[in-house]
């Protein structure tokens, strides 16, 4: 059952606070940001600038938002004193009331912060100002679900206007927030542990938004430690599964969705304050957007019964209950871990592309389309401590072996990643049903990657120009127990590597680059690799070649060094910490394993040459390396490829490689 995968399963990410694991220390708590709720200043300026422009789609999607009824200038708010909300709505005594006026508030919040239009940001405080003077109690059979549905719009909306505009008196806001504390609070402060897991969801939306917006820190708190570990079935391990299954997804799709786009919300109010909810559980979120995202699809999934907290309850099959009607919460998602994180996300992208633009639905922060997509990543709005710059001297630094000598010397640290997250890093795992779960996980400061059966390549996201040297250590533990499909196996590298059609881009495309070796036969760089070790190893080829291996889909002509094959000496120790280094030097190219030196290429150098003949047999012959023939790779980028193993990498450095003369020289 656990065969179930993301296409890019990513998983572990920590950020600026690891919540998952980190308590906050007593007085340790930063200041809230403001605005800082689901938008940030600089997420809105940019959406202006795509609007004012009319980019597509926020064009099309803004012109949705402002053709929705709530957004009128002419909408009359419907407060009443005492709302009541029972089992299904029903009795809706001021329910849908509040719902809707809710969505109007943010709707108009959105439109002044958008446009600066004064008559919007009036509205949006009309309809916050009815409410707080207005609202005594809320109550009912669904009284959390109504609160925990409609409080976090009502706090976006009034944190945006309080934080970007002035229009809204301080005794007006002092009245908002006393309905926060007084009638919101109470009813949502205990959660509902045994309800469906989307009751809990909505709850812990709405605790965290009205933690920011009051500057209640134990609020907050109190919200991020339910999500976290909370007894109830909203709680993210209870929510999904570790395949990702929901603990909803056997009564119907629409709740599913519910709860799924309530937790994003949490989330994403959570990650402006610096603390990585959607990491919790190794990217459990992630792993539930992908599997309601390919089965809503019309896509098989893997179900299993399992119980509700309290046993309330159990659904012993899969619900096709709504199958296909997608509710507008995939752009959040895709934007976090795809946009953010570098995960493929391939599901819930195709989802976002299909349903683009997102609309509205009352149940949710809607407008996904026109407020997160495409949304650009600051290097400053997620944890810096991944990719550091540190002056020459820092750290281990490489070796200069074989035609280096003499020719370059080891220059400044570049950067470093001490896989504190995966930021920067793509993942690309081969699919493969049946198999044990695949993982790539950041984990203790290194990057860990357990791969029963199936072919995985991470590439390092920043592109490397060359006169760069790469190190990094790697474990290829023995598994204890044993475990089907996974073996201490070789290690493989890329660097200075490209896709043909994109050289910027495509190589990062999981449906043109799927995990499968095969699949990367077409790419342009050079590949170096050491052979299994231990008892019954698989794979003893130790070598180097200069792709592409195909063009056009036929076999090509390629550089390949392979007579350490098989060779003792030069297959990887298992359960051995091994240092590994890959030179880049225009026409030197070296593969360096432990300080000894692997293959190397330089300009004049006896090389071999590798083919097929047209029955597909291999084919080989001894050239000269010659640079008109075979030209430098310049640029590109540096990945690790495992297959069938575990691998666990550290210390992943780049270093610049200077004339050792300290002239320069034409590249």
């Amino acid at each position: 059952m656990k065969s179930f995968l993301l296409v890019l399963l990513a998983f572990g990410l920590a950020a600026s606070t690891l919540a998952d694991e980190s308590p906050r220390a007593p007085g340790a708590a930063k200041p809230f940001v403001h605005p800082g709720l689901l938008h940030s200043r600089a997420e809105l300026e940019f959406i202006q600038q795509k609007i004012n422009t009319g980019q597509q789609p926020w064009q099309s999607a803004w012109e949705q938002l402002q053709a929705d009824a709530g957004s009128s200038l002419a909408y009359t708010p419907k407060p009443f004193a005492n709302v009541v909300r029972g089992v299904k709505n029903n009795p809706n005594i001021g329910s849908s009331d509040m719902s809707n006026d809710a969505a109007a508030a943010y709707a108009h919040a959105l439109q002044w912060s958008l446009t600066q239009k004064k008559a919007h940001a009036t509205k949006a405080i009309e309809i916050l100002n009815a409410w707080a003077t207005t609202l005594q109690s809320v109550s009912g059979h669904d009284a959390r679900l109504l609160v925990g549905m409609d409080g976090v719009a009502f706090c976006n909306a009034a944190e945006l206007i309080r934080h970007t505009s002035t229009e809204w008196r301080d005794e007006e806001q002092q009245r908002f927030e006393q309905m926060l504390r007084q009638v919101f609070y109470p009813v949502i402060e205990d959660f509902y542990p045994t309800a469906n897991g989307n009751w809990d969801a909505s709850m812990i939306q709405t605790m965290i938004a009205m933690g920011v917006f009051l500057d209640d820190r134990a609020m907050f708190d109190r919200a991020v430690n339910y999500y976290l570990h909370g007894a109830g079935n909203g709680s993210i391990r209870k929510y999904f599964n570790e395949f990702g299954e929901c603990q909803e997804s056997g009564r119907d799709q629409s709740h599913v969705q519910m709860g799924i786009g309530f937790l994003a919300c949490a989330c994403e109010m959570a990650w402006k304050q610096g603390v990585d909810l959607y990491g919790a559980a190794d990217n459990r979120l992630a792993l539930g957007f992908e599997y309601t995202a390919k089965y809503n699809l019309g896509q098989d999934v893997p179900y299993q019964s399992y119980r509700s907290v309290g046993d309330r309850y159990v659904y012993p099959t899969i619900s096709r209950k709504g199958r296909g009607r997608f509710r507008p919460i995939y752009e959040r998602g895709v934007h976090h871990y795809h946009d953010r994180m570098g995960l493929e996300m391939h599901y819930s992208r195709t989802v976002a592309s299909k349903e683009r633009p997102e609309g509205a639905h009352l149940q949710h922060m809607s407008w996904g389309t026109l407020l997160c997509h495409g949304l650009p990543v600051p290097t400053d709005s997620v944890p810096t401590d991944s990719v550091t710059v540190k002056p020459a001297g820092s750290g281990k630094k490489p070796a200069v072996l074989g035609h280096g000598a003499g020719l370059f010397k080891v220059g400044a640290q570049l950067a470093q990643d001490d896989f504190g997250n995966l930021n920067n890093w793509v993942v690309q795992i081969q699919e493969r049903p049946g198999l044990a779960a695949a993982k790539v996980v950041a984990r203790d400061h290194s990057l860990d990657c357990l791969l029963p059966g199936r072919g995985c390549t991470v590439w390092f996201k920043h592109k490397l120009s060359t006169r760069v040297a790469i190190t990094y250590d790697v474990l290829c533990p023995t598994p204890e127990p044993a475990i089907q499909g996974l073996q201490p196996r070789d290690i493989n590298n890329f660097w200075m590597a490209s896709d043909p059609l994109d050289p910027d881009e495509s190589l990062f495309d999981s449906n043109r680059y799927t995990g499968k070796f095969s699949s990367y036969d077409k790419i342009h760089g050079y590949y170096a690799s050491t052979g299994g070790g231990g008892a019954g190893a698989a794979n003893l080829t130790t070598r180097m070649r200069r792709y592409p291996r195909e063009v056009d889909g036929k076999p090509a002509e390629h550089l390949a060094l392979n007579d350490k094959d098989g060779k003792p000496d030069y297959l990887i120790t298992p359960d051995k910490v091994m240092t590994v280094q890959l030179v880049a030097y225009d026409d030197v190219i070296q593969y360096i394993v432990d300080g000894k030196l692997i293959y190397q290429i330089a300009r004049g150098d006896p090389i071999q040459v590798e083919g097929r003949d047209s029955e597909g047999q291999l084919t080989a012959r001894t050239t000269v390396y010659d640079l008109d023939r075979i030209p430098v790779y310049r640029e590109g980028y540096f990945g690790v490829r495992m297959v069938g193993t575990h691998h666990i990498y550290t210390n992943f450095q780049v270093y610049a490689l200077e004339p050792e003369d300290g002239t320069e020289t034409a590249q």
